[in-house]
């Protein structure tokens, strides 16, 4: 009897992860304005990142749209802004992207999810979490009970901006990678998605105990070391399992 081959719920695309059967990107923080805030701060920075931004999603979705047809949703993991408060030229960037994300989806299928960042927005534009089927999406600083239903046997986030810093035998060179962390808590599987934000590399996921507590995530840190880490790559290329995190030094 000819054995069948399961065939593959997610793929890592570039930062993001997309489903194939249900034609669904979900994109990690981006934190629009984010370099903006630096250039306040005192720090002498181009403002090339929206425009990097743009082109990289461009490069990301039109893969996606060639290789696997149509996209039905673009589901953003929450952090889309930096700014706690309102912010014009942040909130330009934000109408600059939804006019450049039309090329792909209607404005109805793009689907903003509430992180940490967004929380005192109250325009009705951002949803606590959404769920499709059997899989629910959320910022990840937070948990809802809904996600915890028995229905539920994937759970997607950001929020960690999940890194991994690899590390010469001397321990001298350090070299720090976005990443996916995948693994299983509160019995559901989870995917963690890196930020598409390309200013900074992220967190350390190997260093996490000594960066934040255990209160920064639902997924606590000592949790963490189960999960298996997949390094990103460009858009085409197979991530790079690397183990799990635990096992890394």
């Amino acid at each position: 009897m000819e054995k069948r081959v399961q065939e593959k719920k997610y793929f890592f695309v570039g930062k993001t992860l997309f489903f194939p059967k249900e034609k669904i990107v979900c994109i990690g923080d981006l934190h629009l304005g984010y370099e903006k805030m630096l250039r306040e701060q005192g720090l002498s920075i181009p403002l090339e990142q929206f425009k990097d931004l743009i082109r990289e999603l461009k490069e990301t979705l039109s893969y996606i749209k060639e290789k696997y047809g149509k996209i039905g949703k673009i589901i953003f993991l929450g952090d889309i802004k930096h700014h706690f408060g309102f912010n014009y030229e942040e909130n330009k960037e934000l109408l600059q992207l939804l006019a450049f994300l039309k090329n792909y989806v209607e404005e109805k299928n793009i689907i903003f999810i509430r992180g940490n960042h967004e929380k005192n927005e109250n325009n009705g534009k951002y949803l606590d979490y959404y769920i499709l089927k059997d899989i629910a999406f959320i910022h990840g600083d937070r948990a809802y009970s809904e996600i915890y239903d028995k229905e539920i046997n994937l759970v997607i986030m950001g929020h960690l901006h999940p890194s991994i810093t690899l590390r010469d035998e001397m321990k001298i060179k350090n070299e720090k990678y976005k990443c996916f962390l995948v693994g299983r808590y509160n019995k559901k599987d989870f995917v963690i998605v890196p930020s598409f934000l390309s200013l900074t590399e992220g967190v350390a996921a190997n260093d996490m105990d000594q960066i934040m507590d255990n209160s920064f995530s639902i997924v606590p840190n000592k949790d963490l070391d189960d999960f298996e880490i997949f390094i990103i790559q460009e858009p085409g290329k197979e991530a790079l399992g690397f183990g799990k995190l635990g096992e890394m030094e």
